[in-house]
């Protein structure tokens, strides 16, 4: 285990889920999970909080599974693979320890947090918002957006684009209109011509982040995706009613 670790759990209940013909009850309880390792008064700290579904049936068991991958894939990065949660946390407290041996001196604190929460539920699909916020030093932090969308009708396996983009000529139509209104491109001047944004070969592309948030779709262009830092995170979402037809609209 963690030598140093301070770990502290708490659960809550949330809103009770009705049954379905077609699939079981599906309830959750949100759960936090807090970690801290210091070098002397310096700390790097850990928090997690995500929903872990009830009950002992095989989809609530490939549900938290996928949630329970996902959580650990919000560490990698390049090659890094970790084999489970506690080896991810026990890598970044590893590396904070050699920081701190490496820079002495150096003010900087760790923080890597993760909050994930169901934003649709319904006989056929959840989805699931990872927001993760990060600072490791540098200029600044980063906080990064993914949606986990779970097609109940195929034992709880992701949602591939191929059902979820039922028409993606013309999603990517609707989301260039809503582009442009959100950032007050000027009539007339194209997304290259304007210079502020980053673009795929001089084209518009959809965002990697593409869920659903009660009766919404939502396309996420994450900080640096199609934009600089500043710029922020750019968030498109369209009325189900509005895109049927379009996206995959759950029943």
């Amino acid at each position: 285990m963690f030598m140093g670790l301070l770990c502290l759990v708490a659960c809550q209940n949330s809103t009770h889920r009705e049954a379905t013909d077609s699939t079981p009850s599906l309830t959750f309880k949100d759960k936090t999970e807090s970690f801290e390792e210091c070098v002397g008064e310096a700390c790097a700290k850990v928090a997690l909080a995500y929903p872990v579904f009830e009950g002992d049936s095989v989809l609530t068991e490939i549900i938290n599974r996928q949630i329970a991958e996902q959580n650990i894939s919000m560490w990698v990065t390049g090659d890094q693979q970790y084999s489970g949660m506690e080896e991810a946390v026990s890598s970044f407290f590893d590396g904070y320890k050699s920081f701190r041996t490496d820079f002495p001196d150096a003010p900087q604190e760790w923080t890597f947090e993760t909050e994930a929460k169901v934003t649709h539920q319904s006989e056929s699909l959840v989805s699931i918002r990872f927001e993760n916020f990060s600072y490791l030093g540098g200029a600044h932090p980063n906080t990064v957006v993914l949606y986990l969308n779970l097609d109940l009708s195929q034992n709880a396996d992701v949602l591939v684009h191929e059902k979820m983009l039922v028409d993606q000529a013309k999603l990517l139509e609707l989301a260039e209109k809503k582009f442009r209104e959100h950032h007050e491109v000027e009539p007339g001047i194209g997304l290259e011509e304007d210079g502020r944004f980053f673009l795929d070969e001089g084209k518009f592309f959809l965002p990697a982040a593409m869920g659903y948030e009660d009766d919404e779709f939502v396309l996420l262009y994450n900080a640096y995706e199609i934009g600089p830092y500043a710029m922020g995170r750019t968030e498109l979402r369209f009325p189900l009613k509005e895109v049927e037809g379009v996206v995959y609209v759950p029943n």
